[in-house]
């Protein structure tokens, strides 16, 4: 059986400075302040904002696992301690 960290929602963002979208999972509630793949703080017309959720698995023959859900309607206490690693069989 996998262990877990505990779910959190997933920041998301699109970054004026390098114009990619990006979805931030953090082990924090702390607000997303800059874009971690340029630095820029510029957020074009939005700001980020939490939509999904993701949770970190170890499984003990893959490694850590990040499983996300992109759905706007999940909320990290939605997720359960019992996730199944997507690669094994």
């Amino acid at each position: 059986m996998p262990t877990f960290t505990p779910a959190r929602p997933l920041h998301r963002l699109h970054c004026a400075g390098c114009g990619w979208h990006l979805a931030i999972l953090g082990q924090s509630d702390a607000s997303v302040r800059k874009c971690p793949w340029c630095g820029s703080h510029d957020f074009s017309d939005q700001p980020p904002s939490r939509s999904g959720a993701g949770q970190l698995l170890q499984c003990r023959h893959h490694g850590p696992v990040v499983v996300q859900v992109l759905d706007d309607n999940i909320d990290s206490q939605d997720f359960l301690d019992n996730l199944y690693c997507p690669f094994c069989p």
